[in-house]
């Protein structure tokens, strides 16, 4: 993977810190054995945290036993100095999506986000999309998994909410697919996010083809064709209006 210049990288953890600030608008850490696990509440479908794990005193894995994948995966987090298990307290969350050509681990690995992350008082979360195209597969009209979407904004949202101190003021941000992803997400969820943020993903957001612009699969495997008449997948609709600072995509420090 090719890393661009210092000059685009400044200006994507910029662009971190901004959707990160967008989101806050509103003891000693050790990795925990499997078992411990089976304490966590459940999503709406039965996925399950089945593990995490403490990297340092800011940062966590968790992994995800998910019906809507047929597979588990990993999710990573970071926190703001102000969270503590024990609290009653809920924290603003920025939902942050990878390339096509990365994973769960790049943000991190790859880019200061987690620096950038201490500046502000709201919790990142970053899952596993692989190569995924963020949608629920139409696979040739055959449905069932994987499905990214699902797994994304139902399944790991309501363990994040429901075990992690997650709270209802949430933000979206991704690079190339992962863009696609963030911006496809608040439009076919209304209201889930307040500030979605895309970068460097190769389409005009005020047409409505735009959702097709990025598909690395046979169109038909992973999105819905138009006219088909299926409920699920990459239908064009209508352009989402603005609800925050309105600003011009360019690369992406990851993907």
């Amino acid at each position: 993977m090719t890393m661009p210049a210092s000059s685009h990288r400044r200006r994507g953890l910029r662009r971190t810190g901004a959707v990160l600030a967008a989101a806050a608008l509103g003891a000693t850490l050790a990795p925990v054995v499997t078992a411990e696990a089976a304490t966590f509440k459940p999503a709406d479908d039965g996925a399950r945290i089945t593990a995490y794990k403490w990297l340092n005193k800011q940062e966590f894995d968790f992994t995800v036993k998910s019906p809507a994948l047929g597979s588990s995966q990993k999710v990573r987090v970071l926190i703001p100095k102000t969270w503590r298990w024990t609290s009653h307290a809920t924290w603003p969350v920025l939902y942050v999506f990878h390339g096509g050509h990365a994973d769960y681990t790049s943000w991190t690995g790859q880019t200061n986000i987690a620096t950038t992350a201490k500046a502000w008082n709201a919790m990142v979360v970053m899952p596993e999309g692989a190569n995924g195209s963020y949608t629920d597969w139409f696979n040739y009209g055959n449905g069932g998994s994987p499905k990214w979407e699902t797994f994304h904004t139902q399944e790991v949202r309501q363990l994040i909410e429901r075990n992690y101190h997650g709270g209802g003021i949430r933000a979206a941000m991704g690079n190339s697919s992962g863009g696609e992803g963030s911006i496809t997400y608040a439009e076919r969820h209304p209201g889930l996010f307040r500030y979605a943020r895309p970068s460097a993903v190769r389409c005009r957001c005020d047409r409505p083809a735009f959702r097709r612009c990025s598909c690395t699969r046979t169109p038909t495997s992973a999105w819905t064709p138009t006219g088909s008449g299926a409920t699920r997948g990459h239908r064009p609709g209508p352009p989402i209006p603005p609800t925050g600072p309105r600003t011009t995509p360019g690369r992406s420090p990851v993907g």
